[in-house]
């Protein structure tokens, strides 16, 4: 999978609705509660209910340790 960056406007962004649906095929929609929710165990047998998604860790990469030297920086506008 290749990403690109590409600068658009605002008038160029577009949004695609998705429509969802239930196990019996009613649409879900805001406001509306016709919808049933099942979880995906009811579904398919044997499947997990909860998806884990390890996420790594930030801080190591962005700790400023106190011992580091930060320079301070003065500035004047005349």
């Amino acid at each position: 999978m290749e990403l690109t960056n590409n600068i658009v406007n605002q008038d160029q962004i577009l949004v695609q609705k998705i429509k969802r649906q239930d196990k019996a095929g009613i649409e879900i929609l805001k406001g509306v509660k016709k919808h049933k929710i099942t979880f995906v165990d009811e579904i398919e047998k044997g499947k997990d209910v909860q998806t884990v998604i390890e996420v790594e860790c930030w801080k190591k990469y962005n700790y400023v340790s106190p011992d580091t030297e930060v320079a301070d920086e003065c500035c004047s506008l005349i």
